[in-house]
């Protein structure tokens, strides 16, 4: 027998800390990190898919999807770090990333796809701050460069690829700003960097030509055709237009020589919530984040005007971990493909979505953008370490606390939903439920909380003294808790809440209590490494195991409690069968967290240290066999099977949630009980429970009240429509009449045309004929003439036709050529552009170089002749500035020739890639044409195939028809002797509904006995529930007594306070006396409840000898007619439903008969009976023709197919006579 098979089907968490930590892929489907794996989450089918990561030691740092959303790449931080492309579509890895040199950096920074998703930019860490560009599918670098300059310092912060341009990217970080242009595989810088005082913290493409770049300090920076044209505040934004930053180009340049005065220096640190975060555009506009958990949309209104539209708030969370920044700090954004859904992601594990278009946008300029919260995604996640994980055993819940979050958290394992989450104040170090679900343990830092639990909230019912309580649980038939106070083990009853037993022993921290099947025993270990077996019955110690070498970590036992496990911090399991060691194991040599025993003691499941979750294979035997499953990337915490074990639930140090399904085997899982339902009753307060009826009494009455108001609307709006169809009649009726004395009118008109018609017609007949003959005398004539004529035209054209195919041939070459010169000399003059841009670059390298080289000169001279040359150096120094200043006016005018030369090449290769398309598209065109003529060909062969079969089939029907009259006259004997068959069928009929009534009679029988004993049994309850009654009447009167006692108790405990003051002792005393010594109504209700006890006991004897003498009757009078009552409460069943379709077919009838009669007009609200009369006699008649029409086709058509039947039965008649024959010969 092998290890079990588990696989995971819902796992709750997010990772934080990861660049784009969450990105839709399609508008239902979302993907995420969580633990040690990738999710692929569709929340509209509640469908989970995986992407398990390969290598353990690294860990996921970037999460990159690609504008396609078909492929991802992730990027992992490590000794060697590499990115994983993965297909979205299938989750396989497509391909795996890599440096071809050694290097010391640790990780990549950003990643960033092409347009056209086949390039991927990668910008490798510190120390190396390298861009590598990939062509990904093929697994190879395309081309590197640095990503920062020499000048520079700074880290970058991100790398975003042109939206249609994949030879053009933007670097951005502290201190830099760079845009790239890509020739021939080398990345030269172009336009705007003067980024010295800046932290650029995020950037994007606005157009191809257009970048806007936040800062660290609130700012945006817009950068348009490589110019910085306008710095904003991010916050105060409410409109960007490009148009007036284009029309001042002398602003623009203030704005660019004058950009280190409007921001702060770099000395200055800005606040963290200031700083621009995760800039992403679409096509509808931008947004961004800025400010604690702010994002401001802007929408675009023009090619060159945004406007804001939205703010989104992300809800403040009501927790905060300390020595961590704010955790409502917008960490990613991603965009659903239909643009209208905005996913945001801040840093505690929680997902949100929003809305982006929630209102109409106004005619008018919105002077203030619109405020909108966001709505979480799926459930409400905790947010770090969950300390306690308790399952139900009577519903398929299971509870959750959270350390940090200070939350606890039920939840169904079987719909994978929250059912309920409440937050507290307190820390929470411990919580268990109930087997009933009713209930629940929670230990704070003050106090041990028992809790009922409604359906919406959690109250506290009573408290108990333990502070810090880390390990608290129920047993498992609900009527005892255990719960740790420091080194003891406390147990209480879960009825009387009544401290039964105090287990002492351990010394150190208590790790893990576990009771057995029955009860009868508590298993508890803790770290000095004992672990320790309780009786129950008596609170005594029965099995001790100590280990000093080893401290435990958790605790397991079988469900008769004779062997018992425990796990190791050093990776160690025992096993313990009375008080002595019988193996231990030594698994992975890591730290074993957790272990789990199901209760059909067939299944072991241990959670290592580094997260993963181990199915051994059980009973252990050497070696042990186990399969290790990896979803957590962080320590496990707990661990539990729910009841059946079919379900594991595992919770980690990060808050992670993962919910195992366990192959079900037989013999492995545990049979439950045919008729067990999970529980669906939850507790409810009486206020709540009248408030609730109260709600449902209002409206009920208002639903009253809508009932008649809408009755009376109904009926009302019934005579409008009466009366509308009445006026519609008559003007129907009116119109019909009009019509009819207008088609009179036409038809004696038409006659007389007619008879014109026929008297021109005669006369136009004989004009007609003299002109035919005429005409035939000319035509004979012309008609030689036009054949002359014709073969002339026909030479003529077919001469034209030769000479404009020899000229399209013409036309077809001269197009080539042209087309091949074309591109000649736009790649000439590409090339002369290439050449001119290049001459460009030297020359600008040379005069800087000769620049450098006069400047060293007149440095070295000056240092030997700084006194004799002081004048002249002056002089030299003043022109050489000069020349400087004229060198950089130059360079501004070849970067401006350049940056023309770069338009003017792009308007070449558009007008080429225009031509290449056109050649393309009509070469597509005559390809398709050819196959349109081929498919044609082979359709006409296969329409000439199918009509050679067609005809083959009619042969071989008619053949079939002539063999078929043969067996007619077989047939019609046939029928006779069916005919003489069906009479006895006839009288078997009748006896079986005989049989039927008399069923029906035993049935009414029974039905009247059972009337009977429904009585006596309603008898003996009543007797029961009065009785019911007076014991609830003992009970509170037993309850009085109780406090009473407790009072005199409290004041003999106040007057024993006085024993040091005689006097006030006396007074008390004598108080005492006159207060609780007269109560003769006490000595009384002692007297009453004696004599109430035993008059309750006889009734209660009295009461038991009665029922179980009716259940013997009923028992009796039900076996031996079960099965016939059975079968006739079934037939009766069956009427009933036909007599109901049969009621509902009469209503449905009586409502069509009154349609019927309204569109007839025989209704008497219209028409006078005899008229109405008249007319359904006249619609009855042509009914009846109509249905005995319709019958005598159906009769012949029954016929002859009777007739057929019976030729097929004669002839198998006629075979089977034959065979015999045959055989008897």
């Amino acid at each position: 027998m092998s290890a079990s098979t588990i696989q995971p089907r819902i796992f709750y968490g997010l990772k934080n800390g990861i660049i784009g930590s969450a990105s839709y892929i399609s508008e239902n489907e979302i993907l995420y990190p969580a633990g040690g794996v990738l999710i692929v989450h569709n929340y509209t089918q509640k469908l989970q898919r995986y992407i398990k990561l390969e290598e353990k030691d690294k860990h996921v740092n970037i999460i990159c999807v690609s504008p396609s959303r078909k492929v991802a790449a992730v990027a992992e931080r490590g000794g060697k770090p590499s990115i994983s492309i993965y297909d979205l579509t299938t989750l396989k890895k497509k391909n795996i990333l890599r440096q071809l040199t050694e290097t010391a950096a640790q990780e990549y920074v950003s990643l960033s796809f092409s347009f056209d998703g086949k390039f991927l930019a990668a910008i490798v860490g510190d120390p190396d701050w390298t861009l590598i560009y990939f062509q990904w599918e093929k697994g190879k670098i395309d081309s590197m460069t640095k990503a920062r300059n020499p000048t520079t310092s700074g880290h970058v912060t991100q790398v975003a690829c042109n939206p249609t341009d994949s030879s053009v990217l933007v670097i951005v970080g502290l201190q830099l700003f760079r845009l790239l242009c890509a020739t021939e595989k080398t990345w030269r810088q172009y336009g705007w960097s003067k980024a010295d005082s800046l932290n650029i913290t995020s950037v994007a493409w606005l157009t191809f030509d257009s970048v806007i770049a936040g800062t660290s300090n609130g700012n945006l920076l817009l950068v348009e055709n490589g110019e910085l044209k306008a710095i904003y505040r991010a916050m105060d934004l409410t409109d960007i237009n490009m148009k007036l930053h284009t029309d001042f180009l002398m602003f623009t340049r203030a704005v660019s020589v004058s950009a280190l005065r409007l921001v702060v220096s770099r000395d200055h640190v800005p606040h963290p919530e200031l700083a621009v975060r995760a800039l992403i555009n679409f096509t509808k506009g931008f947004a961004f984040a800025c400010g604690s958990g702010m994002v401001h949309l802007f929408e675009r209104e023009t090619s060159s005007k945004y406007s804001k539209r939205n703010v989104f708030l992300i809800p403040e969370p009501e927790f905060q971990e300390p020595g961590k920044e704010d955790l409502n700090t917008v960490q990613a954004l991603s965009i659903s493909p239909q643009e209208d859904q905005l996913l945001a992601t801040a840093m505690w594990s929680q997902m949100f979505s929003v809305k982006l278009w929630v209102s109409s946008r106004p005619t008018f300029v919105m002077l203030q953008a619109q405020e909108i919260p966001f709505k979480i995604v799926g459930e409400q996640l905790h947010y770090g370490p969950i300390t306690g994980l308790s399952v139900c055993a009577w519903k398929p819940l299971f509870m959750t606390c959270g350390q940090l979050d200070r939350t606890v958290s039920v939840w169904n394992y079987e719909t994978g939903m929250q059912e309920l989450m409440k937050r507290y104040q307190d820390e929470i170090f411990s919580a268990a439920i109930h087997p009933t679900g009713l209930y629940a343990l929670i230990g704070f830092s003050d106090k041990l909380r028992f809790m009922v639990m409604t359906l919406d909230d959690m109250r506290p019912c009573r408290e108990f003294s333990i502070r810090g309580c880390r390990e608290c649980c129920f047993s498992n038939d609900g009527h005892l808790f255990a719960a740790v106070n420091g080194n003891t083990i406390q147990v209480y009853s879960s009825v009387s809440f009544e401290n039964m037993h105090n287990l002492k022993g351990h010394n150190g921290m208590i790790r893990a209590l576990v009771w057995t099947q029955q009860d009868m025993k508590l298993v508890s270990c803790g770290t000095e490494g004992a672990l320790y077996e309780w009786d129950m019955s008596s609170g005594t110690r029965i099995g001790e195991i100590i280990t000093k070498g080893c401290i435990f970590s958790s605790a397991a036992a079988t469900t008769d409690g004779k062997t018992s496990f425990g796990t190791g911090i050093d990776g160690s399991l025992m096993e313990v069968t009375g008080s002595t060691i019988t193996q231990t194991i030594n698994l992975t040599g890591q730290q074993l967290d957790c272990i789990v025993l199901s209760r059909s003691n067939q299944m072991m499941f241990l959670a290592a240290h580094n997260g993963s979750v181990l199915s051994v294979k059980y009973p252990l035997q050497e070696p042990v066999q186990y399969t290790d499953h990896n979803m957590h990337s962080h320590p496990i915490t707990r661990m539990c099977m729910s009841c059946d074990g079919l379900t594991l639930i595992t919770c980690s140090m990060d808050g992670t949630i993962c919910i195992w399904k366990v192959a079900p085997t037989k013999g492995r899982t545990v049979e439950m009980d045919r008729e067990f339902q999970p529980s669906t009753d939850v507790l409810i307060s009486k206020a709540d429970l009248l408030d609730k009826i109260q709600l449902i009494k209002d409206l009920s009455v208002r639903m009253h009240e809508l009932e008649s108001e809408q009755a009376y609307k109904a009926q009302k709006s019934d005579s409008l429509h009466a009366q509308e169809v009445k006026e519609l009649q008559e003007g129907y009726c009116q119109a019909i009449k009009e019509l009819k004395e207008k088609n009179e009118q036409l038809e004696s008109d038409h006659t007389a045309e007619l008879n014109s018609s026929n008297e021109n017609m005669s006369k136009m007949k004989e004009a007609h004929e003299q002109a035919i003959m005429a005409l035939e005398a000319n035509f004979n004539e012309k008609l030689i003439v036009e054949y002359n004529k014709y073969q002339t035209l026909e030479a003529h054209t077919n001469k034209i036709s030769e000479d404009y195919e020899r000229k399209l041939q013409e036309l077809s070459r001269q197009r080539k050529d042209e087309l091949s010169s074309t591109t000649e000399q736009y790649k000439t003059q590409l090339a002369q552009c290439n050449l001119l841009i290049a001459e460009l670059h030297n020359e600008v390298d040379r005069r800087i170089r000769e620049n450098e080289a006069t400047t060293q000169h007149i440095e070295d001279d000056a240092d030997h002749e700084i006194v004799e040359l002081k004048t002249g150096y002056e002089k030299l120094l003043h022109e050489e500035r000069e020349t400087n200043l004229r060198l950089r006016g130059e360079t501004g005018v070849m970067r401006k020739k350049f940056v023309s030369a770069q338009r003017e090449i792009e308007e070449f290769r558009l007008h080429v890639y225009t031509l290449q398309q056109e050649q393309q598209r009509l070469e597509q065109t005559t390809a398709r044409l050819q196959h349109d003529v081929s498919e044609l060909k082979r359709e006409m062969k296969e329409r000439d195939s199918t009509i050679q079969d067609k005809e083959k089939q009619i042969y071989d029907l008619k053949r079939k028809n002539q063999e078929m009259e043969k067996f007619k006259f077989v047939l019609n004997y046939k029928i006779t002797e069916l005919k003489n068959q069906t009479e006895p069928k006839d009288q078997e009929i009748r006896a079986r509904r005989e049989q039927i009534q008399e069923m029906d009679a035993e049935l009414e029988n029974l039905q009247r006995l059972n009337t009977s004993l429904e009585l006596q049994l309603a008898e003996v309850r009543g007797k029961l529930k009065a009785t019911g009654k007076e014991l609830m009447s003992e009970r509170e009167r037993n309850q009085e007594a109780r406090t009473l006692f407790r009072h005199i108790r409290f004041d003999l405990h106040n007057a024993s306070g006085l024993i040091q003051e005689p006097k006030e002792l006396k007074d008390t005393v004598k108080h005492l006396h006159h207060k609780y010594g007269q109560d003769t109504g006490f000595i009384r209700s002692q007297g009453q409840d004696v004599k109430a006890q035993m008059e309750f006991m006889r009734q209660r004897e009295h009461l038991e000898h009665t029922v179980a003498s009716l259940k013997r009757q009923v028992y009796k009078s039900t076996s031996a007619k079960r099965d016939n009552v059975s079968k006739i409460m079934h037939e009766n069943t069956t009427l009933i439903i036909e007599l109901n379709d049969l009621r509902k077919e009469l209503k449905a009838a009586h409502k069509k008969i009154s349609d019927m009669e309204s569109i007839l007009g025989t209704s008497s609200r219209y028409t006078n009976p005899k008229e109405a009369q008249a007319r359904l006699q006249r619609a009855v008649q042509s009914h009846e023709d109509i249905h005995t029409k319709i019958k005598v086709s159906l009769f012949d058509d029954w016929k002859e197919a009777h007739i057929t039947r019976l030729g097929r039965i004669r002839s198998l008649c006629q075979l089977v006579f034959t065979t015999r024959n045959l055989w008897t010969d």
